[in-house]
């Protein structure tokens, strides 16, 4: 399972990470991204953020204890720091592009995020954006959409739980009801955009989701988007 660094400097990674790695070691010691990079460039990393296991795509590191507080005050305005991702989903959504809000709540015993109707103890607010790019007919799994897809928050599994409470799963996310059999689900960090920690220069960058035969029933993906 190879990964890639698609950008470093003296202050930040950016890498590609593949399906089933784990964006850094878990309880049982198994060695995730971040303990690969800092075993290939022979320092320590910092992580900004996280992708789930079965999530593949961009995301950050900071190089030195400077970049990383800055990186990490900027992620928690989407302004500063921008997350796009491409997904597949069930279904096609009733409307073309969209925001969403919800309030997240996060069932530790189970492992899944459940979108509640009123604020409660432990929900928080969750708020993402979608543009409806194609939608393809497939004829054992029925209609799947490709959406574009800007975090305005955070949350654990947030793509993953908003669209499954609008019966509209990711393809391959047998946890949150899809019914589509992949060899991962379908969702891609595809673009990341922020302030440069040191230069402060606006830093941009994009990845295509690679070996995935879901996101290869829409063809050319990048004049999609």
């Amino acid at each position: 399972m190879n990964y890639t660094v698609l950008y470093s400097d003296r202050d930040v990674a950016v890498c590609v990470k593949p399906t089933g790695m784990l964006s850094q070691s878990d309880e049982k010691g198994e060695p995730g991204l971040r303990e690969l990079l800092e075993a290939e460039l022979g320092r320590t990393v910092y992580p900004i953020h996280r992708l789930d296991r079965p999530v593949s795509g961009l995301i950050v590191f900071a190089l030195n204890p400077k970049a990383s507080a800055k990186l990490s005050a900027d992620i928690s305005d989407h302004r500063r720091f921008t997350k796009e991702y491409l997904v597949c989903v069930s279904g096609t959504p009733s409307e073309a592009n969209a925001t969403l809000k919800d309030y997240l709540f996060r069932d530790r015993g189970s492992g899944k995020t459940y979108a509640v109707s009123t604020p409660r103890k432990g929900a928080k607010e969750a708020v993402l954006e979608y543009r409806l790019l194609s939608t393809v007919r497939d004829e054992s799994r029925g209609d799947i959409s490709l959406l574009s897809v800007r975090l305005h928050t955070g949350r654990t599994h947030q793509i993953r739980a908003q669209f499954a409470s609008r019966a509209h799963p990711v393809a391959g996310d047998g946890k949150y009801g899809s019914r589509i059999k992949s060899e991962g689900i379908a969702l891609h960090s595809c673009r990341l955009a922020f302030d440069h920690p040191y230069s402060g220069k606006r830093t941009e960058l994009l990845s295509l989701p690679e070996n995935s035969e879901i996101f290869r029933l829409f063809g050319n993906i990048r004049e999609l988007i």
